[in-house]
């Protein structure tokens, strides 16, 4: 990965999901370190592959500085060949002058950054360790975006689920949960919500449009699908930092039935206004999910690690690289379209995961969205299904329909798929030269 240099004094950003209680949010006085950062894209703040380095350029590590509270292993990793693992454990040495039990980093820290904008992009792989995050009826603090101590938004578990948690609007104390194995939100009890998928990588995006006011938005992606688009105020009085790890008030009062707690993090990315969810997930599809390192609560890391054995498929993978670039005229982006309702349901981006019994839809279609003026489209999709489809009348969708928007059926076959369009001149019939540049994207069907 190349070495960029950031123009910047330190890269503090407030860090951690929704609403931790004022005693769990205190914090150690900061550490400001290095601006320097790896970052391959200019629209990056921040990124961190776990590679070379454990978070070195972040703007503070707490925990009581012991070796397993924050460690690099190699099993299980989401990409690459190592990943972050971070333990806390019941009775451990408390950490820092508010003596919590917690193993943090804040990665980068909103106040002490020149002009940091409100409109702000993260995103990590997660692993939850069916051996080491065991059901707890009692809360884990997983990601803060952390502010005052009071009225945060933050990432929570509790009861095998996992929860972000947002900052009531003005005037009222009610935070709002929003589900994020699933789609439900608004206050919904956490027993409603789906079990996290233990032993499994899962990638998160997050945009934020930090705002005490009406203006304010959460979009939230999980494994390539948007689940929660969240308007209104998200914060109390400034811009965050960003802190993710493990906290737990109840080790500190015993409350839980647990002796520690094991969460594994990959790919940590914050992006600036100009980024995109593409530069958020580095044009990579999910990665097979190795089999966990097997350990006994309280546990230490291992010093030697196996390598995972990736699973074997007979469906083929789709290219890792980055999504081809959106020209400046021609196919601008994918939609995928329910074909049942005729109702957009998200855009296709490079690397997505579309899982139908997630967003509860069996028929699609896809529309080629262009610059104005275009004349004809042509589709080619490749995979687990072949088409080719040439249309000259907007809009343009890969399996047609009744030339009134009434979109043609497609009872998708999972499986791995590309799919590349362009614009031409002329007719369906008569087709001429090329009016902007093969737009390609890789995507899988669940």
């Amino acid at each position: 990965m190349k070495k960029r240099i950031l123009p910047v004094l330190s890269l503090a950003f407030l860090g951690a999901f929704a609403s931790c209680e004022k005693k769990e949010v205190e914090e150690t006085a900061p550490t400001s370190l290095s601006a320097a950062n790896s970052a391959r894209s200019a629209n990056l703040l921040y990124e961190e592959d776990l590679e070379s380095s454990l978070f070195s350029t972040a703007h503070n590590i707490e925990n009581n500085g012991t070796s397993w509270t924050l460690s690099s292993v190699t099993n299980p990793v989401y990409q690459g060949a190592k990943a972050a693992r971070f333990e806390i454990q019941k009775g451990q040495t408390l950490v820092g002058s508010s003596k919590r039990v917690r193993s943090e980093v804040t990665i980068i820290k909103g106040t002490e950054y020149p002009n940091f904008p409100k409109d702000v992009w993260y995103s990590y792989s997660i692993l939850f360790p069916a051996k080491g995050f065991e059901y707890d009826d009692t809360r884990d603090c997983i990601n803060q975006w952390f502010e005052d101590g009071s009225d945060e938004t933050t990432i929570r578990a509790q009861k095998d689920k996992a929860f972000l948690e947002v900052t009531p609007a003005s005037g009222s104390s009610t935070l709002m949960k929003y589900d994020l194995f699933g789609t439900s939100s608004n206050g919904k009890s956490v027993d409603g919500f789906n079990n996290i998928p233990k032993d499994k990588w899962t990638q998160f995006v997050f945009h934020f449009v930090h705002s005490t006011g009406s203006d304010g938005l959460i979009e939230v992606w999980r494994d390539g699908v948007k689940i929660h688009t969240i308007n209104g105020r998200n914060m109390h009085l400034m811009i965050p930092k960003w802190k993710i790890g493990l906290y737990k008030s109840s080790f500190l009062d015993g409350s839980s039935s647990r002796s520690s707690r094991v969460v594994y993090f990959d790919n940590v990315r914050v992006g600036n206004s100009n980024a995109t969810y593409a530069d958020m997930v580095g044009g990579t599809t999910t990665a097979p999910t190795p089999t966990p390192p097997t350990t006994t609560e309280p546990t230490t890391p291992p010093t030697t690690e196996p390598t995972p054995t990736p699973p074997t498929t007979t469906e083929p993978t789709p290219p890792t690289s980055p999504t081809t670039p959106a020209p400046a005229t021609g196919v601008l982006s994918y939609t995928l379209v329910n074909s049942s309702t005729d109702k957009d349901i998200m855009t296709i981006t490079n690397g997505a995961v579309i899982n139908r019994k997630t967003l509860g839809v069996s028929k699609f279609n896809i529309r080629a969205n262009t610059t104005a003026g275009s004349s004809v489209v042509k589709f080619v999709l490749s995979g687990k299904e072949s088409k080719t489809r040439i249309d000259d009348v907007v809009p343009y969708a890969l399996f047609g329909d009744d030339r009134n928007g009434d979109y043609n059926n497609w009872s998708a076959s999972s499986g791995n798929y590309r799919l590349e369009a362009n614009t031409y001149s002329g007719t369906k019939d008569k087709m001429g030269s090329a009016t902007g540049t093969p737009y390609v994207i890789n995507f899988t069907i669940q």
